[in-house]
């Protein structure tokens, strides 16, 4: 499949910035409609825009190194030369953002599909089809109807005359809820003010990177990363800086280790694992690659020798080295999935292993409680043994 998304529009913010270059999630708004529609299996996305400009490169640039093929398409000429003819497109109006379990819907389906929410007083912003539906501004398109419009479109609206072509074509419509409608998680945007609403509707921190968290991360952490991550978004941090935050707190910690101060060393890491987290979180809600990669574990990497100093203070060096890289294995297998069904608590994870070692400091039992954490990592990798043999 492709995908046409089109940038024409400006919003309604002083100045007249377009639509599709609206800060969405750390990026532009039309970064998040393409990377949308990457992650439905479509290759090649083409920009609809009015004249070529600096950001628009950087946009281009940003998705290619993605893996994306991305062109900047300024007239219809271009666009009919360009478009594939062999696949459907996905086609995104000006603004147009929705839930991606119902940009899924498109790809899990076939031919000409338009999504659509019941006419009613909350959706009077969108385009009336008839006097049941209106549409949310995202459809497929069929390569017969596309060509067979786009010759006729002229100084008509794109993607309102593609829609309309559509829907005589006797196009099929999915409806979206209208709770996600009201709550923001469907909706056209506009301005700046509406996209940071959005933002925070449809992507919701305590909704993703969740299943990639066990142990302390899940209990402890996240709920603090979702905290910071929803400030974040607002002030348009991308995960890049989170990521390089907490591998900078992550070394300073290890200074902290140095001159003996290993319970203030032991907060300064759980902070480092904590913006690791927001940097998860804020990759993930920006339909970002990187969280997935060996990236976004230099924090931890750079927290374990910090993990093994703590520990080795009550002298259990040997014991510390081995819960540190056990504690390692275990969250490998947490980020890749490969832990099934068991239960988030039984992972002893470098965050959990650092609780109990800073536990450990406070009551004076050092030794006792690396010996104890080091018994919950056998544990730990015990049940993941047996899980891996269930599943298997």
């Amino acid at each position: 499949m492709a995908a046409i998304i089109c940038a024409t529009a400006a919003s309604a913010d002083t100045g007249g910035t377009p639509r599709g270059q609206l800060h969405f999630a750390g990026q532009s708004l039309m970064e998040y409609q393409a990377r949308q529609a990457r992650d439905i299996g479509v290759g090649h996305v083409l920009l609809l825009v009015d004249v070529v400009t600096p950001a628009l490169s950087r946009t281009v640039d940003a998705l290619s190194a993605d893996g994306m093929k991305v062109q900047l398409i300024r007239d219809m000429a271009t666009l009919v030369r360009d478009v594939p003819r062999d696949s459907d497109v996905v086609l995104f109006a000006d603004g147009a953002i929705a839930d991606q379990r119902y940009i899924d819907m498109l790809a899990q389906g076939s031919g000409n599909i338009v999504l659509v929410a019941e006419d009613s007083g909350s959706t009077g912003h969108f385009e009336r089809i008839d006097g049941i539906h209106r549409w949310v501004g995202v459809a497929r398109i069929a390569p017969d109807v596309l060509f067979g419009t786009l010759d006729l479109i002229g100084d008509w609206d794109f993607s309102l005359t593609l829609l309309r072509a559509a829907v005589q074509a006797g196009a099929k419509r999915v409806t979206v809820n209208a709770a996600d409608v009201l709550d923001g998680r469907v909706a056209l945007v506009d301005r700046q003010d509406t996209a940071n609403l959005v933002a925070q509707a449809l992507l919701a921190p305590a909704s993703v990177a969740q299943g990639r968290n066990a142990g302390a991360e899940h209990y402890l952490l996240a709920p603090v990363a979702g905290m910071l991550t929803a400030r974040l978004v607002r002030m348009q941090i991308p995960a890049g800086r989170a990521r390089v935050g907490a591998g900078g707190l992550a070394l300073f910690g290890l200074l902290m280790v140095y001159p003996g101060w290993l319970f203030v060393a032991g907060l300064v890491f759980l902070a480092a694992l904590t913006a690791n987290l927001v940097a998860d979180q804020l990759s993930e809600m920006g339909r970002r690659k990187d969280g997935d990669g060996w990236l976004a574990l230099v924090p931890v990497l750079i927290v374990l020798p910090g993990l093994v100093a703590i520990g080795a203070y009550g002298g259990r060096w040997d014991a510390a080295l081995y819960l540190a890289l056990m504690s390692l294995v275990i969250l490998l297998a947490v980020r890749r999935g490969l832990g099934g069904a068991m239960p988030r608590w039984a992972a002893l994870t470098p965050g959990s292993a650092l609780v109990l070692l800073l536990i450990g400091l406070m009551l004076a039992s050092e030794p006792t409680l690396v010996l104890l954490a080091t018994l919950c990592a056998i544990f730990s990798i015990g049940r993941l043994l047996l899980q891996a043999g269930k599943s298997g």
